[in-house]
C-alpha cells in the first residue's frame, strides 16, 4: 500500500517518534526529523512543517499525551503496547487534544489507516477505541 499526502507525512512522523523511542533519546528529535526527510525525501517546507508539529508537540506534551492514553485503555496495560502502536496513539492524541485544525473523525481516522499499514492485527481496533475515548473525555466529539 502506497501512503500518500498527509498519511505518509503521519508514517514519516511515526518512523522519527519510534527511532527516538526505541534509543529513549527524545531530545535528538531535530536531528532525527533532519535524517528522516532527507531518507524519504520530503523537500516541500509545508510537509516539514507538519511532521514537526507532530514530533514537536508528542515530544513537548510526551506526559500529558501518555496520560491520556492510560486512562483510556480498557483491559489493556500501557506497558504491553509495542512500540507502533504507543507512537501511533501518541500521534492521534497530540492532534486530538493540541491541533485545532484536524477534525477529530479525521485525527482517529488517519490513526487507523498508518495502523494498517504498520501495526500488528489487531491494533487498529484498538487505536479506534482509545483514541474515540479520548475525544469523548476531552470533549471533542460531541
Amino acid at each position: 500500500m502506497k501512503l500518500r499526502g498527509r498519511r505518509k507525512l503521519r508514517a514519516v512522523a511515526l518512523q522519527v517518534l519510534y527511532e527516538l523511542d526505541i534509543m529513549e533519546e527524545w531530545e535528538r528529535h531535530k536531528k532525527v526529523l533532519q535524517e528522516a526527510y532527507i531518507r524519504e525525501h520530503i523537500d516541500k517546507e509545508e510537509d516539514k512543517k507538519f511532521i514537526e508539529r507532530i514530533v514537536e508537540c508528542v515530544t513537548r506534551e510526551k506526559n500529558v499525551i501518555d496520560s491520556f492514553i492510560k486512562k483510556s485503555l480498557k483491559d489493556w496495560d500501557f506497558n504491553r503496547l509495542n512500540v507502533v502502536e504507543k507512537n501511533i496513539l501518541r500521534i492521534g492524541t497530540c492532534e486530538l487534544l493540541f491541533s485545532g485544525d484536524i477534525p477529530y473523525k479525521v485525527a482517529i481516522n488517519e490513526a487507523v489507516e498508518v495502523a494498517k499499514v504498520f501495526a500488528q492485527d489487531g491494533a487498529p481496533s484498538l487505536i479506534n477505541g482509545v483514541l474515540d475515548r479520548i475525544a469523548k473525555e476531552k470533549g471533542v466529539k460531541k
